[in-house]
């Protein structure tokens, strides 16, 4: 993002930016800022939603794990393309990846619960970059329309 501030429009909720009162290059400067939140807010929608399917993902796979037997044979992958065939002495635990490289062994309603949380916030920061970016598709609007109002106006003045 650019600009000094590190306030969003979306931190103060209800603050209204009153496009009618600044000068062009005011306008300008603001228009291009939003244009590019708005772009990275944009890429950022498909990498919450990975996240969030990989944590539906990690649930489905955690519950159908409660259905293996104890020493039913299992494919334990190696590489994406290379299997080993393998037991499961306990299904009671699972290994779950917690992020920085770090693992630990949960047991099935633990990683269940702790995927759900993961899940929930992913859910919550997928809601606030939507709600971002209706702000700044709103200010980006109020500029256009600005621009163009101020357009008509000069050119209706010169006439």
């Amino acid at each position: 993002m650019t600009g000094t501030s590190n306030v969003q429009p979306s931190d103060v909720p209800g603050q209204q930016l009153d496009v009618g009162t600044l000068p062009n290059e005011a306008l300008e400067a603001i228009y291009k800022q939003v244009v590019v939140e708005l772009d990275t807010l944009s890429k950022t929608l498909p990498l919450i939603q990975g996240a969030i399917n990989e944590r539906i993902a990690a649930i489905e796979a955690i519950k159908k794990f409660q259905s293996i037997k104890p020493d039913d044979e299992v494919l334990v992958p190696l590489t994406l393309s290379s299997y080993v065939k393998g037991n499961v002495p306990d299904t009671s635990k699972v290994m779950v990846i917690l992020g920085g490289g770090y693992t630990a062994e949960m047991s099935v309603p633990d990683a269940i619960e702790f995927e759900n949380s993961r899940l929930q916030t992913r859910r919550a920061e997928l809601s606030k970059v939507k709600n971002a970016m209706a702000i700044h598709n709103q200010t980006r609007a109020q500029i256009e329309d600005e621009v163009e109002r101020r357009r008509v106006s000069s050119t209706a003045q010169k006439q």
